[in-house]
């Protein structure tokens, strides 16, 4: 099973909603990714340390965002929208994918 689990910049909460499901679940296969650009590629340093005081990480060091990563969407199993306007994302996704 392939879960990808999507937030604004892949900067914080969708790293670390991977690195908890990775740690429950270790035989899926999961990915995190942003939706927009940011110049400063870095997860935050808040998520990173929370990770490690749960004993779940490490957290990935660089944000991943969709459109450059060809279209794993299409190939998830499950799509967690990691966002309060998860509605207003929801169509900016399916124009990435076949969902």
């Amino acid at each position: 099973m392939r879960a990808a689990i999507v937030c604004r910049q892949n900067k914080a909460r969708s790293p670390f909603a991977e690195a908890v499901i990775k740690f429950h679940f270790p035989e899926l296969h999961t990915l995190s990714l942003g939706l927009e650009e940011d110049p400063s590629e870095e997860v935050s340093e808040f998520a990173v340390a929370l990770a490690e005081k749960w004993g779940i990480g490490p957290l990935k060091k660089k944000a991943q965002i969709l459109k450059s990563t060809g279209n794993p969407l299409a190939t998830s199993d499950l799509i967690v929208i990691a966002e309060d306007r998860s509605e207003e994302h929801t169509s900016e996704l399916q124009s990435h994918s076949d969902l």
